[in-house]
Formats: C-alpha cells, structure tokens, sequence
C-alpha cells in the first residue's frame, strides 16, 4: 500500500511540475549582422501557450535604427512580399526595443528589418526569450 501511495504522489508531481515549469529558449545569437536591403529571421514553435520576451539594440550606420516583427507562418511570408498582414509584434524603425508578446501554440518568425537601409549593414545586441 505505501508503495502505491508513493507512485500516487509521484505521478502528481511529475503532472504539477509540468504545469508550473517554465521552458526559455533563446531565440537569437545575444550579437548578429542584418545586412543592408536585408531581413534577419528567426522560425520557432510555440508547443503550448508560451511568452516571447526581451530586448533588442541596433548598431550601425547613420540611423541606428531597425525594424522587429514576430508574425505566424502565413503572415510571414506575406510580409515579406510587401502585403498587409496582422503581426504579433511590430517595432517601429528604433534603435532600441522591448517585445512582450503572449502567443498561442504554431509556427513563429521573429525578423529585423533591414531593407530600409540599402547602404549600411545593423549590429543587433539582443536577448529575446521564448518562455512556455
């Protein structure tokens, strides 16, 4: 019988940790380049309702200034052509940004954008998180 009562409550907390734990994953180098005219991006998946969360600084330049965007899959790809899309996340062109954005479960792009400055490379210096 205290055997059974032990797996009992090791079970239960196994399913309890599951549940408050959370699992952060880092979704970019902590220093990359976006060349000039270009778009740096980053796929990941959300398995569970998760958090995308950090900071970001461009470097580079007269302007200093870049563009985020986290958008689904479909979005995406549609923003990449120029099409008007419903993003997750949107920065305007900054030198320096926070992204706090809940997501639901699917396939994300974080992106910088470059393509506004056809001359001059940006330095990102990021720590962005996926918390789920």
């Amino acid at each position: 019988m205290a055997l059974l009562w032990a797996a009992i409550i090791v079970a239960t907390l196994f399913r309890l940790n599951d549940r408050v734990s959370l699992r952060q994953d880092l979704l970019t180098p902590s220093v990359f380049t976006v060349n000039a005219g270009s778009v740096f991006s980053v796929p990941f998946n959300v398995n569970k309702p998760g958090h995308v969360l950090g900071r970001f600084q461009a470097m580079g330049g007269n302007d200093n200034d870049i563009e985020a965007v986290i958008a689904d899959a479909d979005d995406f790809e549609n923003w990449k052509q120029g099409h008007s899309v419903r993003l997750r996340y949107q920065s305007d062109k900054i030198t320096r940004g926070r992204i706090d954005v809940p997501l639901r479960r699917g396939r994300y792009y974080l992106a910088f954008d470059n393509r506004f400055s056809p001359l001059t490379g940006k330095t990102i210096t990021a720590n962005i998180l996926l918390d789920q």
